[in-house]
């Protein structure tokens, strides 16, 4: 662990002034305190083909809360399930439909500031909530109550921490000709009400466009997270290793980074990432031109900490590593050292 531990027209937004007029802490490229190893060591597991009791479709996040117990957020089963410290299951929340607790295409799960558990449906974007003992509570949809909103919406990623919630998603609007996508990371109140944008990008393309640009794309769809005060923390740059801290109420606190020379990628890794973008057009993807980057983006995932430190996984973190490694992390303390 590294103990630093066609018509295509793109805008970037910001809820406060442009990152650039706050000080930024730019770090070396080689930690002050070196390189420190982690092992894990296992305490239970569950699933598998000699384990016929307990049974899981694709596992697409783990959480804890507080407690220590375990959920685990099933996203083909479309329901989380719960296991205590020890590994023992205690119950199953939501599942598949249109009902009360029910959720089709679940993204994540989070636990509400209620200590409901949130369901977070992709597409039409909206949180089922469901207590503990499985009782359906509110369904809310982050944003609604904006009047300007309008269109489809689509919900990617949420958390509530440190008395904050926040989702990021896409905002999608048709024009006569064209069609505006608006990406954001944004904070909400309690009942969904819109309180901050952190972080906005348009997209507008020309309907049945053939040209599909990777920069354009790109968006810190999971290159943000809170902090166990509440603050957000974005990397919004594909490239450029840089992470904005923001209060809740949009305004921009503190930025740190560190030197960093991004990952090449080879002709076949770029190929692979193309065979990745739009994968629901099939038909006619032949007749579509692809603008590939030579890189890999600098941050892959953020995470803060209960004492403040900030883990930050890095492109080279997940391919530049020795064979018994799982990961390298850079570390930063709280004040982005």
């Amino acid at each position: 662990m590294n103990r630093h531990l066609i018509l295509t027209c793109c805008v970037w937004l910001a809820a406060t002034a442009a990152p650039a007029e706050t000080p930024f802490l730019n770090n070396p490229a080689e930690p002050a305190s070196g390189r420190t190893s982690v092992t894990l060591a296992e305490e239970w597991t569950l699933g598998g083909e000699e384990d016929d009791e307990h049974f899981f479709g694709i596992v697409g996040e783990v959480f804890a809360d507080d407690a220590g117990n375990v959920y685990l957020v099933d996203n083909q089963l479309s329901e989380v399930q719960v296991f205590d410290p020890d590994g023992q299951w205690l119950r199953t929340l939501g599942r598949r439909g249109d009902g009360p607790g029910e959720v089709r295409n679940l993204r994540t799960a989070l636990l509400m500031p209620d200590g409901t558990v949130g369901l977070v449906q992709a597409f039409p974007g909206q949180v089922v909530t469901v207590q503990q003992d499985g009782v359906p509570g509110m369904t809310m949809v982050p944003g609604r109550t904006d009047p300007t909103a309008g269109g489809f919406m689509a919900l990617n990623t949420g958390l509530a921490r440190g008395g904050t919630l926040a989702f990021s998603g896409t905002r999608m609007q048709r024009r006569e000709q064209t069609a505006l996508r608006t990406n954001y990371v944004a904070t909400f109140d309690a009942d969904g009400a819109p309180r901050a944008e952190v972080l906005v990008k348009e997209l507008e393309t020309e309907m049945g466009a053939t040209r599909i640009s990777e920069a354009d794309e790109d968006f810190a769809t999971d290159r943000w997270t809170l902090g166990p005060d509440g603050m957000v923390y974005v990397a919004g740059a594909r490239n450029g290793y840089r992470i904005d801290v923001y209060a809740p109420d949009g305004q921009l606190v503190r930025s740190f980074g560190r030197a960093y020379e991004p990952v090449q990628r080879t002709p076949a890794e770029k190929e692979e990432v193309k065979e990745t973008m739009q994968p629901w057009r099939r038909r006619g993807r032949e007749s579509l031109q692809f603008d590939i980057l030579d890189t890999e983006p600098d941050i892959v995932r953020l995470h803060v900490m209960r004492d403040g430190e900030v883990w930050v996984l890095t492109s080279r973190g997940v391919r530049e590593r020795e064979s018994d490694e799982m990961a390298v992390y850079d570390v930063f303390d709280t004040q982005g050292r």
